[in-house]
């Protein structure tokens, strides 16, 4: 009888040593070290896939796949100032692409906050339109206590994706906060129709339908 449990780490092994190969050869290329510093995380062996993903960033320098992926290990890794320095010089190199900007961005709300303001608005401003800054600048308007700031960055980051979850749950917390329980509620549920069954949605539309109740 084998033990099913192994698999999973032998093809994982097995991977390593193919992908591990181009080392012999020559530098790999950034996919190549991708799917190698994958198979190292797959099997619980972050610092090396650490390392190799470094490298492969140190040898190709404009890779932001490879910096979305360091800085994700990083984050794993819970070294999130590395990471918020690995996703600061991506950005600097690609100043238009806006998935590394909403990367950085939501890697800074979390480690610096204090920093994070100024980023925020000024990527906002470098990217209109874009549905997941917007909600990002909520977030953080939140955070600081800004919460018509909040409010209105969340309505615009809905009017771009209205099928967004999260959005809606944001939008939910902050009407909540503003005393505005029957918007808050629409918001709480819409959020949960589109697939968000978390915890957090389903105890505060819980918290504002008792509120609606008892202000009857």
């Amino acid at each position: 009888h084998r033990d099913l449990h192994s698999f999973p780490t032998r093809r994982s092994s097995d991977l390593i040593a193919l992908l591990d190969s181009p080392r012999l050869l020559g530098q790999r290329t950034p996919q190549q070290s991708i799917n190698l510093a994958n198979a190292y995380a797959g099997t619980a062996q972050l610092d090396k896939a650490e390392a190799v993903l470094r490298d492969g960033l140190n040898t190709s320098p404009e890779s932001l796949d490879l910096a979305n992926r360091l800085a994700d290990i990083l984050i794993r890794l819970s070294r999130r100032d590395e990471a918020v320095t690995v996703l600061d010089l991506a950005l600097a190199q690609h100043p238009d692409d806006p998935g590394i900007a909403i990367h950085y961005l939501s890697a800074l709300i979390d480690v610096h906050p204090e920093r994070a303001n100024e980023v925020a608005q000024r990527l906002v401003l470098a990217f209109p339109g874009n549905s997941k800054l917007l909600y990002l600048n909520g977030i953080l308007d939140m955070k600081n206590g800004k919460l018509e700031q909040a409010r209105a960055h969340l309505e615009q980051s809905s009017q771009f994706q209205p099928e967004e979850a999260l959005t809606h749950e944001a939008l939910g917390v902050v009407l909540a906060q503003l005393n505005e329980m029957t918007a808050a509620k629409e918001h709480f549920q819409r959020a949960i129709a589109l697939g968000d069954d978390g915890p957090d949605v389903k105890e505060n539309l819980a918290k504002v339908l008792r509120a609606l109740a008892a202000g009857k």
